[in-house]
């Protein structure tokens, strides 16, 4: 009986071809397949982004007029060096808070650019405000919305959770998916607004909350911590202030902004990076006198200016407890109201440096000096919204939650962050399951607790930059919560 021929007697003596499919050539097309598929999606996130820069960068003639200016971001451009600083913020509810931030930060930055994300469970709309304040002194204000900046498949939960809400299925005041949904909003939102401000050649661009003022961290030899916050030394003080200990074991030799390892002794010792820093310090003006961008030009050829692409704001929490009326009254303009504004009566706050009530800090960042390639496409959010600058690398805030890195030790800061809390009114008003009635309490339980008043002299600067009638009109309804009374 004849054997059966194999395909490689066939091809021997009869010259056949073979039929069976090598898996090499499987593999290869796999491969092949694969490739294709990426550069397609490749191609329309990059037809996306194109868009993105045609709109940036589209012509109007109605530019910085406030009458007919559409600020809805889609005909507007901006001069990419326009000075000042630019500013990404989601707000939810807190219209009683945002003139008031909208008119500092224009006034001390000075705030040029501002992109304002609108949680769609808000009771109310800022929009009237943002139109109000678009292009007074220069500055440009975009209103998003979930569809703006949220990738598809985030869209549709969105999307949803709104359904359920307005079916009154879903309670905002649902602590876990409130909060949930809340962070998941502010992480697209901020990635989003970070690539946008890198492709319209912003530079210095910091995120913020309605309820926090970016400022100088001038000093303060009553208050500052001393010895200086550094090292094990930092440590010791930060679980004085009710930090978990364990956390904190290995921060001296996690902190990275010039701080020498510490060695044993009392007072750690401080590099010469630090005293440079401290003695940059020593320079820094009082609010009103000069802006934080023309004291950054003033001294870049310095540190951190110098070394670093962007760095930590420690934060410093003030409590809703009204001060003195005839200290909350003094040097301001007859024409306001003292008690309407978060700044001017609010001055009791937490001890400087302490983790206790100040929390993880914020970020300042020169965004011109990262590549594009830093920021992820394909909707991947960033995680930690408070450290956009760990290590230095901006993309770490892709991968990392928190770390030790989340604070800056407060001697060796140049700005701080002001976190206010408000009325109980205020803090309520906005839906959120962890604002309750005991956690105000809590927060505004403060250990040892210090009064700082060096914010004042904004509102008369915002005056003259202004003029009194816009001024009045700008902030007429700052500090009035919808609904309440007086």
């Amino acid at each position: 009986m004849p054997s059966l021929l194999t395909p490689a007697s066939c091809a021997e003596i009869y010259g056949c071809r073979r039929n069976r499919t090598s898996p090499m050539v499987s593999l290869r097309s796999l491969r092949n397949l694969i490739i294709l598929i990426c550069f397609l999606v490749l191609c329309v996130r990059f037809a996306r982004v194109w868009d993105d820069i045609l709109l940036i960068t589209e012509d109007t003639d109605n530019f910085g007029n406030t009458e007919d200016f559409n600020f809805y971001n889609r005909e507007s451009r901006d001069s990419t060096d326009t000075p000042g600083l630019s500013a990404c913020l989601l707000v939810k509810d807190e219209n009683d808070r945002l003139p008031e931030w909208i008119a500092y930060h224009l006034t001390t930055a000075p705030l040029k650019f501002l992109i304002v994300a609108v949680d769609p469970l808000s009771k109310v709309e800022p929009t009237d405000i943002l139109k109000g304040f678009n292009g007074t002194d220069g500055l440009v204000i975009w209103q998003w919305f979930d569809g703006d900046y949220m990738p598809p498949r985030i869209f549709k939960k969105a999307k949803e959770q709104f359904r359920l809400y307005k079916r009154g299925i879903y309670e905002p005041d649902d602590k876990p998916q409130a909060h949930t949904f809340h962070v998941m909003r502010q992480n697209h939102f901020v990635s989003a607004c970070l690539l946008r401000m890198k492709l319209m050649g912003k530079r210095w661009v910091f995120h913020i909350d309605a309820d926090e003022f970016l400022t100088f961290n001038s000093i303060d030899r009553e208050q500052d911590p001393y010895p200086p916050l550094s090292g094990a030394n930092y440590v010791e003080q930060a679980v004085s202030g009710s930090i978990r200990k364990e956390e904190w074991e290995e921060t001296a030799e996690l902190l990275r902004n010039g701080v020498s390892q510490y060695k044993g002794g009392t007072v750690p010792g401080v590099s010469g990076r630090s005293k440079e820093i401290m003695r940059v310090r020593e320079q820094v003006p009082k609010v009103g006198r000069e802006t934080i961008e023309k004291f950054i030009l003033k001294h870049k050829k310095r540190p951190p200016f110098s070394d670093r692409r962007g760095f930590m704001l420690p934060r410093l929490y003030f409590s809703g407890l009204r001060s003195d009326p005839d200290i909350i009254s003094a040097n301001v303009p007859k024409e306001f109201d003292p008690k309407n504004l978060f700044t001017m009566k609010y001055l009791i706050h937490a001890n400087r440096g302490w983790f206790e009530h100040n929390g993880h800090g914020k970020t300042l960042m020169d965004i011109s000096q990262f590549k594009i390639g830093t920021f992820p496409l394909f909707g991947i959010a960033v995680k930690n919204v408070h450290n956009l600058m760990m290590q230095d690398r901006a993309r770490t805030m892709y991968e990392t939650l928190y770390s030790d890195e989340d604070i800056l030790p407060f001697n060796d800061a140049l700005f701080r962050v002001h976190h206010y809390s408000g009325s109980w009114e205020s803090f309520s008003f906005k839906s959120d399951g962890r604002r309750t009635k005991e956690d105000y309490k809590k927060k505004n339980d403060i250990l040892d607790p210090l009064l700082s008043d060096d914010m004042r002299p904004w509102l008369q600067a915002f005056v003259n930059k202004v003029g009194i009638r816009v001024a009045q009109e700008l902030l007429r309804d700052t500090g009035k919560v919808e609904g309440s009374v007086g």
